[in-house]
Order: C-alpha cells, then sequence, then structure tokens
C-alpha cells in the first residue's frame, strides 16, 4: 500500500504542475505554431522571414495542415488546449511505459518521470512540441496488437511525419525500419503523407512550385545563424569546441562536420547495442534519446526525449536490488548518466552515452 501511494505522489504532482502551467503561461514560443496556423488558413505562405525576425516558424510544410485546429480560435484559448495536449500526450507515454512493468519497475518509471518535472514544464511552458514528437516516436510500438504481430504499417507512417519535424529525431524511426519486411511501404507511404500534406503550404506559394516552397522553408529554416552550442547539450557542441570552430551564430555549413561526425557516432553506438537490447521499444527508446545527443540545437526541452531510455534502464537498475546495483559499474553507470542528465551540466545530452556502458557490463 505505502509503494502504492509513492507511485500515485510520484505521477499525480508533476500532472498537477503541468496542468497548472498549460492554463497559466503565456510564453511567445506558442505564437510562431498560432501564426504559421492563421497564414495558411489564409492561404499566404508558411515562410515569411522578413516580418517574424527571429521568431521563425522553421518546421516541413508537411507539418502546416496539422496545425490548422489552432487558428479556428484566438491565440490565448488556442495556447491553453495546445499545451494541456502536451500534458495529454505526456500521460498516455508514461501509463502506456508503466502497463507493462512489474511493480518496482513501475516505481522507478514514475521516480523518473517526477525528476524531468523542471524538462516536462519548461515543454510545457513554451508550447514546444518534444513531446508531441515523443509521443509520435513511440506511437508504432505501443500500437503493435502483439509482440509476434509488429507494429501496424499506418502508425510507422505517422511516426517518420511526426519525427520529421525537426529533422534529426527521425533517427528514432531507425529500429522499426530495420526490424519491419515493410519498410518500403512505409517509406513510400510516409513520403505520400509528407506530399499530400504540402499542399495548403504549396498553395500559398504565388508559384505554386514545389522547388519556391522548398526554397522558402530552407531559407526560413537556416535565418539568423544558428547556435552550435545548443545550449551546450550535445555531442555537436563538444567536437565543435574541440576542432576550434566557432559556435555561435554561424552558417548551416559551419555546422557539417561536427553534425556528420556526431549522427555517425551515434549511429555506431545504436548498432552495438541493439544487440545487447531485449526488444523494438528499448532500442526505439535509446535512438530517440541518441537523436537528441546529435542535434547541434540541443535545447534544454529537447531532453523529454531521453526519458523513455532512462526510464526503463532506471527500472532495469531498480530490479537488480539496491546491493547489487551498487556493486556494479553498469548500476553506476546508468545512476550517474541520469543525474548528468538532470543537473545543469554543460553537455547533458551525452549522458546516453555513458549509460551505455551498464549494457557491456
Amino acid at each position: 500500500m505505502r509503494r502504492r501511494n509513492l507511485l500515485l505522489v510520484l505521477l499525480a504532482l508533476p500532472f498537477l504542475v503541468l496542468i497548472r502551467t498549460a492554463v497559466l503561461s503565456d510564453h511567445a514560443d506558442f505564437a510562431v505554431f498560432y501564426r504559421a496556423a492563421s497564414r495558411l488558413r489564409e492561404g499566404a505562405s508558411l515562410y515569411v522571414n522578413h516580418r517574424e525576425g527571429a521568431q521563425l516558424f522553421k518546421y516541413p510544410p508537411w507539418i502546416g495542415p496539422l496545425l490548422l485546429p489552432l487558428a479556428v480560435l484566438d491565440e490565448a484559448t488556442s495556447a491553453i488546449l495546445w499545451r494541456l495536449l502536451q500534458v495529454a500526450l505526456l500521460a498516455w507515454v508514461v501509463w502506456r511505459l508503466l502497463l507493462p512493468l512489474p511493480r518496482e519497475g513501475r516505481l522507478a518509471v514514475a521516480w523518473v518521470f517526477f525528476t524531468f518535472l523542471g524538462v516536462w514544464n519548461y515543454n510545457v511552458l513554451t508550447g514546444q512540441t518534444t513531446i508531441a514528437i515523443l509521443a509520435l516516436g513511440l506511437l508504432p510500438v505501443f500500437s503493435a496488437p502483439a509482440v509476434a504481430a509488429g507494429p501496424r504499417p499506418w502508425a510507422a507512417v505517422l511516426q517518420i511525419l511526426g519525427l520529421s519535424t525537426k529533422v534529426f529525431p527521425v533517427l528514432g524511426a531507425l529500429p522499426l525500419l530495420v526490424r519491419s519486411p515493410f519498410r518500403l511501404r512505409i517509406l513510400g507511404g510516409a513520403a505520400l503523407g509528407a506530399a499530400l500534406l504540402s499542399v495548403p503550404a504549396l498553395l500559398g506559394i504565388p508559384s505554386h512550385s514545389p522547388w519556391e516552397l522548398f526554397q522558402e522553408f530552407r531559407a526560413s529554416a537556416s535565418a539568423n545563424g544558428g547556435n552550435l552550442l545548443g545550449a551546450q547539450n550535445g555531442l555537436s557542441a563538444l567536437l565543435a569546441s574541440l576542432m576550434g570552430l566557432p559556435t555561435l551564430n554561424v552558417s548551416p555549413s559551419a555546422q557539417t562536420g561536427p553534425v556528420l561526425i556526431s549522427v555517425i557516432l551515434a549511429l555506431g553506438a545504436w548498432l552495438w547495442a541493439r544487440r545487447r537490447l531485449p526488444g523494438l521499444l528499448e532500442e526505439t527508446a535509446l535512438a530517440l534519446a541518441l537523436s537528441q545527443a546529435v542535434t547541434p540545437l540541443s535545447f534544454n526541452y529537447g531532453l523529454g526525449l531521453t526519458f523513455p531510455w532512462f526510464a526503463l534502464q532506471v527500472a532495469r537498475v531498480f530490479r537488480m536490488g539496491p546491493r547489487q546495483a551498487l556493486r556494479s559499474w553498469g548500476g553506476w553507470s546508468v545512476l550517474l548518466a541520469w543525474a548528468w542528465v538532470l543537473l545543469p551540466l554543460p553537455y547533458r545530452a551525452l549522458a546516453v552515452f555513458l549509460s551505455l556502458f551498464a549494457l557491456g557490463s
């Protein structure tokens, strides 16, 4: 009974805080999505760099129609509903992670969720898309009717479309594509879905030219330079520092080297680790966590993508028991990595690499 009460407290308190944040927040980041939805509804271009300054819509054109419902209501009401949607999606992710676990594992997941409250609150406060991306990234795993049947192809298509919102999270689709015999069908469906969803944005371009739409998206995505430090969280930032490269207000081409090396290292780490992981959920959780480690803009709110991986790994350590965990280098590597991703330290996204030492112990 005592453990059950603790579980409820660890789950209930964060959601109460997040709901309060969703209702009371007036952070400006959401305005980017609202203005984009309004322009799309009016038949205008999604990408208007000269009118929005630094607050640009930098997402691919196929995301536009998914934002259209925001433009139906006034901005204040839409902002509250958008943030409450993020809270609801987070509740779904946590519930699905808890569902198959024994009692000790559930307590561990709830505890990790509680310690991530700062990350979740920042996501809800700003109205960011990280939680929605996380939910879509795990959708194929959670939608499988049975382990033997495998994920549903439609869920895999939605996964790719959702993860492509910020490009680097697409690494999270790799586990399913490696495993699925329908990978070509899934990729084809995702390409077709992206093309159809891009039609409203295409109609907003005076020439209705796909090439011009791509050029506008590219200009918006690379406008105002970039910050390779990414709040000093990612591997790209560390490599840029070691290589003596500029890290503030740099062009996308200046980021190519560190980003490419980061992606190669992340892919190598995932390929090494996947043979030591028990299933698709763990493989996908690791790929999502690694995607946050390699992006050149690895800001604090994006650390939410590491949550499933650390929740599952800490649950494994909890099942070992305290004595065995403290005697094991694997247990210590997970706990130290978990602390690293939570504390305000440099290169927090690299904690996922430290946690991999547990798989080799």
